[in-house]
Parts: structure tokens; sequence; C-alpha cells
């Protein structure tokens, strides 16, 4: 089994069974600090990571934390084959928060960017936007249809059947153009007032992201490293002092 990561139930079994104290206290040092150090990631994460305008994050990221134990559980020699502890985090977004990175558009055009997180538009996606210019059109077609067979869509949106909302009618979705450097536009929803149009953005579009560096792996780790000598002077005095005993 040399080699194979272990999780904390295995690594207290396995201080149980060796033999050499020395290595005994190093591995239970090893749980206390790896655990810590999964706390403490998890807290940097929520603290580097809150949620915009309210909102309350899925928690992948922080469920994806995880820490465990590998190396060679057999030898007391090599140093470096001794078990070491380590942290992991599985989200698929982990690694570019950590180190920063770009994101480029692999399929789109560009890299649509949510801008409204509160109100009805706060969980509309891009393929649900682009559904809602379909059944704008969709209603523009319904009204020509209707005025050209003499049928007036203004008095019909008021109570009649074959008529179209007043709110359908005024409201539209959009792409306008953006003259800020580094987006190109900007998908929005707008309601037409009498005084022109109350524009809502929704997305911004661009065709590249960087990403800053926010660690909170690193700096969890090293947190916790910095009590390895104490918590391993505990651990040995509490091992000999027990088997002492027996």
């Amino acid at each position: 089994m040399a080699g194979k990561p272990r999780n904390i139930r295995q690594m207290v079994n396995y201080i149980k069974r060796v033999k050499n104290v020395y290595l005994a206290a190093h591995a239970d040092t090893l749980v206390r600090i790896t655990t810590d150090a999964q706390k403490r990631t998890i807290q940097n994460a929520k603290k580097q990571f809150p949620g915009r305008g309210g909102r309350k994050l899925s928690g992948n990221l922080f469920r994806g934390i995880k820490s465990g134990f590998e190396g060679d559980f057999r030898t007391t020699q090599n140093i470096r084959k001794l078990p070491r502890g380590f942290i992991i985090a599985s989200a698929p977004y982990s690694a570019i928060h950590e180190f920063g990175g770009g994101i480029d558009p692999v399929k789109a055009k560009n890299l649509w960017i949510r801008v409204m997180h509160k109100g009805k538009f706060k969980r509309m996606s891009p393929t649900e936007f682009f559904d809602a210019q379909k059944r704008e059109r969709l209603r523009g077609k319904a009204r020509k249809s209707l005025a050209s067979r003499g049928l007036n869509t203004d008095k019909r949106a008021k109570g009649g059947k074959r008529g179209v909302r007043k709110s359908q009618r005024d409201e539209s979705f959009a792409i306008l153009p953006s003259k800020k450097s580094g987006v190109t536009g900007v998908a929005a929803h707008m309601v037409r007032q009498r005084r022109g149009f109350k524009i809502t953005p929704l997305f911004v579009l661009k065709k590249h992201v960087d990403i800053p560096a926010r660690p909170y792996v690193a700096p969890a780790i090293r947190s916790a490293l910095r009590f390895y000598s104490a918590k391993y002077t505990r651990s040995l005095a509490g091992l000999v002092a027990s088997r002492f005993n027996k």
C-alpha cells in the first residue's frame, strides 16, 4: 500500500500500529496540521469569494476542498518517503482562483458576464436571452399580422383576446454596442417609456477576461505549518508518556 492516498481514519490506525515513536509523532502531527490547513482553506475561500448582491454561493468550491495523506507508510529510514499530507480543491475553477489566468471563449464569439444579480432576470442565461429575443420577434410578426387585417393592436391589448399585452409590446431584448475598452457589447432589457427607453444591462460581452490570483490554499498551508514544531513536541511527549505507562 505504499504511496496509496489515505484518509484520517487510516492514518489514526497507522499511528496506533507503528512502533517508531518519532514516526508516530510525525504522523499524528501531520494529521493535525493537514486538518487545520483544510479548515483554514475553507475559511479563506469563504472570505475571498462572497456572493455578490447578497447571493448565496452554490458551495461547489467549498465542498471540493478535501485533505488526504500519501507516501510510503512502511519505511522509517528515508525521510523523503515519509507520509505527507495534501490539500486538494476539485472544483473546475479552483486553480484559476488560486493562481489567476485568462479566459477566452471556446465556441461562442464572446464571453457573457452576468451583471444583473437581483430582480426577475438574476438567473437568466445567455440561451434564455436569445429565446426572449426570438419571442419578441414572433410578437412583432403577430402585431404586423393583426395590423394587416385591420385590427388595432393597442385596443386589443387592453382586453381583447387576440391582441398583444402592453407589457409585451413595450419591452425588448437587444445587444447594444459599447465604447468601453475591452467590452464588445452589452445585452440589455429595454422598456419603452414616454421619454425613451429604460435600459437594464443584463450581460457584458467580452473577448477576453483576466482573473486575478486570489490564493486561498497556499496561505492556509503556510499558516498551519507554523505550528508544526509545537504540535510535534506535544504529540511526541504524549506518545512517549502513553507507551511508557504501558
